[in-house]
């Protein structure tokens, strides 16, 4: 965290520039998932109308090996991290609308919720437009879906939360809107 004042700044943002990918948003991802894997989360949310199967840590270099011992040296990809989350005991949420373009990643998470049937579950709600990742350590939002376009082609902004009180609300917010029996 940054200090300004005296007080603890725990929130970032960065914007996509549609040139390829942007060093920043990348940061973001793994800073959120690599919080992940090492503390998981009781819950995590992940909501956007469109959503893809996209690269969230780059493992080109082993640097994710620990937290996933196996992973092979390459980036990996939202599925398989959210697997690794569920192997260590998380519940996950995943919210997107009924596009065509988000096959993939509904047959990924169609998988996890086979393998999980207890603590992985899929919403479709056409009317969803937010967009945001919140976990126990975090809560990433901002107007970028998560897809290869919002990460790389499109002109984004994506913020970065870590203050405890900011994710609670998020946490209780997205609880009421996508409640689940038996999941606090």
């Amino acid at each position: 965290p940054r200090h300004q004042g005296g007080a603890v700044m725990t929130e970032r943002s960065a914007r996509t520039f549609g040139r390829g990918p942007t060093p920043a948003v990348s940061d973001m991802l793994q800073v959120v998932f690599g919080l992940e894997l090492a503390a998981p989360s009781r819950r995590i949310w992940i909501v956007a109308p469109w959503q893809s199967d996209i690269p969230v840590l780059d493992n080109r270099s082993g640097e994710f090996s620990a937290v996933g011992p196996g992973w092979p040296l390459r980036s990996i990809r939202l599925s398989e991290v959210l697997a690794a989350s569920l192997d260590r005991g998380s519940t996950a949420t995943v919210v997107m609308n009924d596009d065509p373009s988000n096959l993939p990643m509904r047959s990924a998470t169609e998988t996890l919720e086979a393998r999980y049937p207890d603590r992985c579950r899929m919403i479709i709600a056409e009317q969803v437009h937010e967009k945001g990742i919140v976990t126990d350590h975090a809560y990433l939002s901002g107007s970028m879906n998560w897809t290869f376009n919002g990460q790389k082609v499109n002109l984004e902004k994506v913020g970065l939360a870590t203050d405890p009180a900011t994710i609670a609300v998020q946490q209780v917010e997205l609880s009421g809107l996508y409640p689940w029996d038996g999941v606090a």
